[in-house]
């Protein structure tokens, strides 16, 4: 996959993915150019409730599983959001496995970007920006080298849909983030 096609294949897969957690089966878009196509990669068997992806930069597909959005009492899921690599392992073009990439006290995870120059999975929960490693490429982080709190939202809001999101880099691998705190709680 070459740089230049990353941004059209993260766009379908997270399309998709997002798609995939809706029970009823959705048509397919109609597609104007002959030289693009959709296939879904992964379903509701592999990821439920999908709210990010990133491609690392050896084409590990990340994505993260929210357990914690509003959870319900009763649901079953992990206690914690994941990160999970969907891997196709029998070359078809379609997720067939699935793995835990890191799942530490993540809540409330609502992004996820990969590094384009130094390949370090930055992930935005709703109150701090961590660093994540996958330097010996094993598909799990480092746990050495976790970073946790690079930003902090210090607040006593905790409504889900505020806080950070939103990261992307420029062209010099400068870290760029939203922020949103209408909850009327004060933070610093």
């Amino acid at each position: 996959m070459t740089i230049e096609t990353r941004p059209l294949w993260f766009f379908v897969a997270a399309t998709f993915l997002a798609a995939s957690s809706i029970q009823a089966e959705i048509a397919l878009p109609k597609i104007e150019d002959a030289g693009v196509t959709i296939t879904k990669f992964a379903g509701s068997d592999l990821i439920k409730h999908p709210t990010g992806t990133t491609f690392t930069l050896d084409g590990k597909l990340l994505v993260i599983e929210s357990n914690t959005h509003f959870r319900p009492e009763d649901y079953e899921g992990p206690k914690s959001d994941q990160i999970v690599w969907l891997q196709d392992t029998d070359g078809d073009g379609k997720a067939d496995a699935r793995s835990v990439f890191f799942e530490t006290d993540l809540v409330a995870t609502m992004d996820i970007t990969t590094h384009p120059a130094t390949g370090a999975i930055y992930v935005a929960t709703r109150n701090e920006i961590l660093r994540l490693w996958d330097k010996d490429q094993d598909g799990k982080a480092d746990t050495d080298t976790i970073e946790r709190r690079l930003i902090f939202l210090d607040t006593t809001a905790n409504y889900p849909h505020n806080g950070l999101s939103g990261l992307s880099f420029d062209d010099s691998g400068s870290l760029f983030f939203g922020m949103g705190e209408n909850y009327g709680a004060d933070y610093t």
